[in-house]
């Protein structure tokens, strides 16, 4: 609220003197002896003309005092001019309980608003953003808007997962962190909020279940081998037995494994994960996946594929069906699709199968086509005319079919 000076004019009364500073009282024009009783003028040479004897009442007597108060102003509370005098109270209040400046004795205006308490000629808070930081970085940053500092946004510590809660914590240097809670309660019955990935399946397999039906990752995601490590990422659409290039191609229960026995010509397959030989399809058997040096990696498994060991169907261009078992630790055979492809024809002098062409298996050091009707002559048992089947000493039956080669005739 701005002070103001108040200035107070007092009036005095004039009184009459003479020249000689002598005081006369005033005749009073209505007291007695102002005016004969009968009204009649004295008629003496020395006596004033009746013009000059009776008062005018209609003009002030110069000579009269005005009835003002020391203040200046009238019994009747008005100045001599007819303005009314100044009410105001000792301590400068109007009659209204207001202050010359318009507002009240409690610093508001009479609409209830407080009075501006601010000097005229009030200093800037700031001049730049550096006058205004307060070191915190949790509550956004201050800036400095024509002299006056305004406070900032503060940070949201918001992940976009939608089960977890987030909050900002000033570090030292004026840094923050966003430490994030998981909160199961968001999440379906049967899951659990994982920091990561959100709602996820509850698992007992640490951190997600590779064997179909998956677990441990959040919707939308599949659990896939990256190197040995198993790890969530969004589900690929790559079927079983087809082409794929990263693990996340293929669809949720089965990677992407290199088939090929030559590290130089890798041919990638799309294959179905398991633990037992019941996880794979009829006729398939889970086999072991080793990492790039041969090492088997503990608790993983991929099913074998069912193939033509005759055409090759089943498989990738680039790769050849061929037959395992025979083992003490596979006794029954299966196919399973491999590779790389060989050149050798029938005949052609081979150390495995991978030298030999699609269709042919390396046999006493011989690549040899495969039949179906061991003991049979020619074209009938599946070779050419000038060939026969000859079966295995231990004979090799898959999925009902029993196979032989086909080698020259005796």
């Amino acid at each position: 609220m701005q002070t103001r000076l108040l200035l107070f004019t007092l009036s005095s009364a004039l009184i009459g003197c003479s020249a000689a500073g002598t005081a006369y009282p005033i005749t009073d024009p209505m007291s007695d002896g102002a005016l004969p009783d009968s009204g009649e003028l004295d008629a003496s040479a020395d006596a004033p003309s009746p013009d000059a004897s009776v008062p005018d009442a209609s003009a002030p007597d110069a000579n009269v005092p005005d009835a003002s108060l020391p203040d200046g102003s009238l019994p009747d509370g008005s100045i001599p001019d007819g303005s009314p005098a100044d009410a105001s109270a000792p301590d400068g209040s109007l009659p209204d309980g207001s202050l010359p400046d318009g507002s009240l004795p409690d610093g508001s205006l009479p609409d209830g608003s407080p009075a501006d308490a601010s000097p005229p000629d009030a200093m800037p808070e700031c001049f730049s953003f550096a006058d205004c930081d307060d070191g915190l970085a949790c509550n956004g940053l201050e800036r400095c808007n024509a002299g006056r500092c305004e406070a900032g946004s503060a940070i949201a510590c918001d992940d976009g997962i939608a089960c977890t809660d987030g909050s900002c914590v000033d570090t030292a240097g004026g840094g923050f962190e966003c430490p994030q809670t998981g909160v199961d309660s968001r999440c379906a019955a049967g899951e659990r909020c994982d920091l990561a990935r959100g709602c996820v399946s509850i698992c007992s397999e640490s951190p997600c279940r590779l064997v179909s039906p998956q677990c441990g990752c959040g919707m939308g995601q599949g659990c896939y081998l990256s190197g040995a490590t198993r790890t969530c990422a969004a589900a690929g659409a790559t079927a079983v037995g087809a082409g794929c290039t990263t693990a996340s191609d293929c669809t949720p229960g089965s990677g992407c494994l290199n088939v090929s026995r030559d590290p130089t010509r890798a041919v990638n397959m799309c294959l179905a994960h398991c633990d037992t030989d019941t996880d794979c399809p009829a006729g398939g058997v889970c086999g072991s996946i080793t990492d790039s040096a041969g090492a088997v990696i503990p608790m993983t498994g991929a099913c074998s594929l069912n193939c033509n060991l005759m055409t090759g169907g089943g498989c990738l261009a680039g790769s050849r069906c061929a037959a395992f078992g025979g083992t003490p630790t596979t006794p029954t055979w299966h196919t399973n699709c491999t590779g790389p492809i060989g050149t050798g024809g029938s005949g052609a002098a081979c150390t495995d199968v991978s030298g030999c062409q699609p269709g042919l298996s390396c046999v006493g050091m011989r690549c040899l086509r495969w039949c179906t009707n061991p003991g049979v002559l020619g074209t009938a048992g599946g070779c050419l005319a000038s060939q026969a089947c000859f079966g295995f000493t231990s004979p090799i039956t898959i999925s009902g079919v029993t196979y032989g080669v086909c080698d020259m005739a005796p």
